[in-house]
């Protein structure tokens, strides 16, 4: 029943995850509590807030039992390793998300006489790329080394594309290429892998990779998410509590919050609420402005581009049909940024 699960690779088929639900929960009726069925609903339930709502934060709270009952590695099996992969992007950090991919590919090792190993190598790479990239862009710049990022991103695409070729799977290169292209803004990998999901025939995947790549490629200066401010908030409040020298427990007794709640805070995978952020202030002694240090500066360049395009705009109305021409031939003349 896992193997049957897990065999589609993707989490964008609807039809196969209402089947896999319905089949699970018949299976809970008849036999009672299962702890990997268990999980792999709350698979879906992932899946399906991706898909509907794109919610990170309600994500991560439905893969939070499953980092609690798999936290003895010496524990794993096959499907705890595969349930794991499945999840792996709401491990915490980038780097988090990277430590945890290490050890399941070690843990993996003892199963590599299985024809299954190599699709379980492809989805533990796969996720965490995809976490990469949304380091890449997501994050706040202080949670991000640059160099380091390049190369585990670097490192992982390159083993997914092999793995794909491997496998002879397609359309999951396909996706790769493009993960590749966003990551380093190349148009030539991002047009190379709608094309050739389009030879495929592969109207789903595109379907969603190109929700993706719209969000990835065109986020910067268009507008700051609900998960960028919350890792950069959380950014500043590790560092403050760094700067103090306090831990977490010493940070609860002060301010009376939990200390699984901050933990979470400090991820970005919670937002803080008014009254927290009014503790912390008095426990930290600092203006709550503090906080929000490195958001003005996002949101600046975001209103700066708006601005400026009404201002062209407004003026360019009452330009002579001459004064029109003259500025189109000054645009095309200037040279693309990046390139």
């Amino acid at each position: 029943m896992l193997n049957n699960f897990f065999a589609v690779g993707a989490n964008n088929d609807l039809t196969h995850n209402q089947v896999m639900r319905k089949v699970f929960q018949e299976f809970l009726q008849d036999n009672g509590e299962d702890y990997q069925i268990q999980d792999a609903l709350r698979i879906l339930d992932i899946w399906h807030e991706e898909l509907e709502n794109n919610d990170f934060e309600s994500s991560s709270d439905i893969a939070e039992p499953i980092f609690k009952r798999l936290s003895d590695e010496n524990l794993w099996d096959f499907y705890d390793i595969r349930i794991l992969a499945a999840v792996i992007d709401y491990t915490g950090t980038y780097s988090e998300v990277y430590a945890l991919a290490e050890k399941l590919l070690f843990a993996l090792e003892k199963h590599s006489h299985e024809k299954r190993y190599l699709n379980i190598k492809l989805a533990i790479r796969g996720n965490v790329s995809s976490r990469l990239l949304r380091a890449k862009y997501f994050d706040s710049d202080d949670l991000v080394p640059s160099e380091e990022l390049e190369n585990w991103f670097a490192e992982y695409i390159q083993a997914s594309l092999d793995l794909c070729d491997q496998l002879k799977l397609e359309p999951q290169k396909a996706m790769f290429h493009i993960r590749k292209g966003l990551f380093y803004q190349d148009d030539e990998f991002i047009s190379r892998g709608f094309y050739r999901l389009e030879e495929l025939g592969e109207k789903e995947y595109f379907r969603v990779l190109e929700e993706d790549a719209r969000e990835f490629k065109f986020f910067t200066g268009i507008k700051l998410s609900k998960n960028q401010f919350n890792r950069i908030v959380g950014a500043n409040i590790r560092k403050r509590r760094n700067d103090a020298k306090m831990t977490i427990a010493q940070v609860n007794a002060a301010a009376d919050i939990a200390p699984g709640y901050l933990s979470l805070v400090e991820a970005g995978r919670k937002s803080i609420g008014s009254f927290e952020m009014y503790k912390l202030c008095n426990a930290f002694s600092v203006s709550s402005d503090y906080f929000f240090e490195g958001i003005e500066r996002k949101l600046e360049i975001c209103d700066n581009k708006v601005a400026q395009l009404r201002t062209l705009e407004t003026i360019s109305q009452s330009f002579s049909e001459e004064q029109m021409e003259y500025l189109l031939t000054l645009a095309r003349t200037i040279p693309k940024i990046g390139s």
